[in-house]
């Protein structure tokens, strides 16, 4: 639900200069004007919309990860334990669901956190990319 509001912000804040610029291009007259200014600033938000998107989906923290192994990741209050003994890899990845860090003593800021990602066709798997580590999580208690 967040995902679609942020998305929404983000159209209208970038979508609304490119239309202002059209309207300007239009007063201003010329035709060849009016293309190459509606182009240039469609082309424009176009990428800062991509952008937006991805530096939030890449850094919006969804949770925390834990234990001696770094093997407990919780979000919204559900855990999940690294499993080993799955059929899914990095290929079977879905949607960037965000990152999490680690929930531990003063020095967690010097950390990586770990980035997360749904598996397809599946609620009960994540994968997790941990600098160059990527592991499959299972949700706790099933």
């Amino acid at each position: 639900m967040l995902s679609i509001t942020l998305t929404t912000i983000l159209l209208f804040i970038f979508i609304i200069p490119a239309i202002i610029l059209f309207v300007l291009a239009v007063r201003s007259g010329g035709k060849k004007r009016i293309i190459a200014i509606t182009i240039v600033g469609t082309i424009t938000a176009t990428v800062l919309f991509i952008a937006g998107k991805l530096y939030y989906d890449y850094n919006h923290v969804i949770g925390t990860f834990s234990g001696g192994e770094y093997d407990i990741i919780t979000i919204d209050g559900v855990q999940y334990k690294s499993d080993y003994d799955n059929d899914y890899s990095s290929s079977d990845t879905g949607k960037i669901l965000g990152k999490v860090v680690f929930s531990g003593n003063k020095y967690s800021q010097d950390i990586d956190p770990m980035y997360i990602w749904s598996i397809k066709g599946t609620d009960e798997y994540i994968y997790a990319l941990w600098v160059y580590d990527g592991t499959i999580f299972k949700k706790a208690g099933t």
